[in-house]
């Protein structure tokens, strides 16, 4: 098995930016017609391209297809002919893939895929083309996270090579082959949200190496492939549940509203005002595509009459309008007062102020009043914003930075009840209220201006970054002025935009033991001289967790010569490596997106002291936004009651020269021995324990 913290010094993805020149994002200006299942609208604007071939290739409700209209419940799906599958097989041979009418449908759905056991339908072929796109609603019955198995929720590829030139998403990771080479593999659990309907989409540009899936509009990973695996996709080999590797799992699951196209051009009504913040899309059916009108069949999917959605069109580059634009279901289409939605997306990542790749910054800031405050000690004392609101994606007064809740920039001059240290970066001199070590010279862990989280033009952040084209750590360290056996800790973090989520890195948090330890790798701790639990992301999923070392560990310890490297909280390594169930994410885990500020709060309490790990205690927790990613109480921390916490350490390391110019903001750090919470009102809890009896 090879390690993964030898992955994570060698194994680096492109960043996915499905296109290189900047183009403008499509703009809609009004919508006719009523927006009734199966009603024709017609939505104006600009920016809205071409699209050659204005139909998917496949729209596949179950209900809308012809041929199935006489098949019984329980039916086996039939296959070849006109049916639009030309497989359907499962552990036990064909058939099955069942006709369902009688379990719970979807939204509006009167028919679903559905099978008892494992299952797929597949062999649907189209004419090649760079670009390809599937999006599909899926839910299963049980969690299929853990074991020793590779089971694939969806397989495409090329026609004539369908093994030799592959691509696979599975329940731990994703990966693609061609002509027996590894293209590429990200390490990314999805099969832990039961019970639930999840909307997966896949999207490719073979012409550049590139691919992303996201589950519920959040990234799971994007990559590319390396120029010697030549590839075109032009088959869904394989979807549903393709139970692989090692005792596959049996799981009932039911599917619905698959779409395949050859294109990435497409009309979705999503759940939010932006498209970054929506989790629920219905795709809508294209009949005619020009740069100014597209006329659609409306699908409500699960929008129930008189709710409000949001309509956003993808162009053919990936560019989206981030804004959507709000229709009422069920009523007519109106023009939109105050002229276009705005907003623009490639893909879904923020560069400045238009987006490429995953997030975006949408809408304009007009106004706001700040009063200032003074600063001793680096303690703020006074200081207020009057802050604004927000209406359809532009914001009067106060912050545009909307994703997480308003806080006072010099939040230090009325800390936190029960806190032990709290830095706002508003006093003359905050790196002097650290205990720097290593002599970071400003360039690389400055002071500079910026609005923060408090969205205050006169606030102050720290910067980390890492030099260009070099490897190492910029970085500030707490001692703390006692030594504790639980404590919180919660800061804001940003990633400036540009920022590449596929080069490795490290974060910080709380440490136990001596400050001359903190950050030492590749060795597994005795317990008794030092443990840590430092926050960042997964290369390539830009997936949060916490990086931890701790006599316990156990998930990367396999070295022959020794070594071992840090355990994910949660386990986004795959069920491979993570063998503890209980540590894999219980949901599907957040992918972290450049250009937007983010709360994040952890707890480490270290336990009872225990020489053997029997009845182990210590207990870790981290949120981010308030939401609980993770908690855990079976940790074995410690041997020795004299291990206490005694170090903050924050800081944006990077294994080599492979990585962005730009680096990460925090603001507002605060350490406590109680619960600390977002400053938007959202408070954290010390999280009840897990079950126990886990094993």
């Amino acid at each position: 098995m090879t390690s993964i913290g030898q992955v994570r010094k060698s194994f680096l993805i492109s960043a996915l930016l499905f296109v290189t020149q900047s183009y403008a994002a499509p703009a809609i200006n009004g919508v006719t017609g009523v927006l009734d299942n199966n009603n024709s609208i017609a939505i104006s604007g600009s920016g809205f391209g071409t699209k050659s071939t204005v139909a998917p290739v496949l729209w596949d409700k179950v209900d809308n297809i012809a041929a199935y209209s006489k098949l019984a419940n329980g039916a086996s799906i039939p296959v070849g002919g006109a049916n639009p599958f030309d497989q359907n097989e499962g552990p036990n041979g064909s058939g099955a893939v069942k006709y369902n009418t009688s379990d719970p449908q979807r939204g509006n759905s009167t028919a679903q895929y559905s099978a008892a056991n494992r299952g797929v339908l597949g062999g649907l072929t189209w004419s090649a083309t760079d670009y390809t796109y599937v999006s599909w609603w899926f839910k299963y019955d049980r969690s299929v996270s853990g074991g020793d198995h590779s089971s694939k929720w969806i397989r495409l590829s090329d026609s004539s090579d369908l093994t030799g030139h592959t691509f696979s998403w599975t329940q731990m990771h994703n990966y693609l082959v061609g002509s027996g080479t590894e293209c590429t593999l990200v390490w990314a659990t999805t099969g832990n949200s039961p019970n639930e309907w999840l909307f997966y989409e896949a999207w490719f540009d073979t012409a550049a190496k590139k691919y992303i899936v996201r589950v519920n509009g959040k990234i799971v990973s994007n990559s590319s492939w390396t120029s010697s695996c030549s590839y075109q996709i032009n088959e869904l080999w394989k979807i549903g549940f393709d139970g692989g590797g090692n005792s596959p799992p049996s799981m009932a699951w039911w599917m619905d509203d698959i779409y395949v196209d050859r294109s990435f051009a497409r009309v979705m009504l999503g759940n939010a005002p932006t498209y970054s913040g929506s989790d629920q899309f219905e795709m809508q059916v294209p009949s005619a595509w020009s740069a100014s009108s597209i006329s659609v069949t409306v699908n409500t999917g699960a929008f129930n009459s008189g709710s409000t959605a949001y309509l956003y069109i993808v162009d053919a580059n990936g560019n989206v309008n981030n804004s959507g634009y709000p229709v009422v279901i069920g009523a007519a289409g109106t023009s939109q007062a105050g002229g276009a939605t705005g907003g623009s997306t490639t893909g879904g990542s923020t560069t400045g102020g238009s987006t490429t790749g995953g997030s975006t910054t949408g809408g304009s800031t007009t106004g706001g009043s700040t009063t200032g405050g003074s600063t001793t000690g680096g303690s703020t004392t006074g200081g207020s914003t009057t802050g604004g609101s927000t209406t359809g994606g532009s914001t009067t007064g106060g912050s545009s930075s909307s994703q997480v809740g308003a806080i006072a920039s010099s939040e230090c001059a009325n800390p936190p009840a029960g806190t032990v240290f709290c830095e706002d970066f508003e006093g003359p001199n905050p790196k002097s209220n650290f205990d720097d070590y290593d002599g970071n010279p400003d360039s690389e862990n400055q002071v500079i201006s910026d609005n923060g989280p408090s969205g205050d033009a006169s606030n102050s952040v720290m910067r980390f970054r890492v030099p260009s084209g070099q490897s190492g750590i910029s970085d500030v360290i707490k001692v703390l002025p006692g030594s504790y056996d639980k404590l919180y800790t919660r800061w804001y973090f940003k990633y400036e935009a540009g920022f590449d989520f596929n080069a490795q890195n490290h974060g910080g948090g709380l440490a136990a033991g001596g400050r001359d330890l903190v950050g030492q790798s590749g060795i597994q701790p005795t317990g008794s001289d030092r443990a840590g639990f430092y926050v960042q992301y997964e290369a390539g999923s830009a997936q949060p967790f916490a990086y931890s070392y701790y006599r316990g560990m156990y998930q990367d310890c396999s070295d022959p010569n020794g070594s071992c490297w840090g355990d994910s909280l949660p386990c986004v390594y795959g069920s491979s490596y993570c063998t503890k169930p209980q540590h894999l994410p219980q949901a599907t885990m957040p992918s972290l997106e450049a250009g937007r500020w983010y709360c994040v709060e952890e707890m480490v309490d270290m336990g009872t002291p225990t020489s053997s790990g029997q009845a182990a205690n210590g207990r870790f927790a981290l949120w981010l936004d308030s939401e609980l990613l993770g908690n855990y109480s079976d940790l074995w921390i410690r041997t020795t009651a004299a291990l206490k916490l005694e170090n903050l350490w924050l800081g944006l390391y990077h294994h080599d020269g492979s990585h962005s110019n730009v680096g990460e903001l925090i603001d507002n750090v605060v350490v406590s021995t109680q619960p600390i919470g977002c400053g938007d009102g959202s408070s954290v809890v010390s999280p009840p324990l897990p079950p126990s009896g886990i094993q």
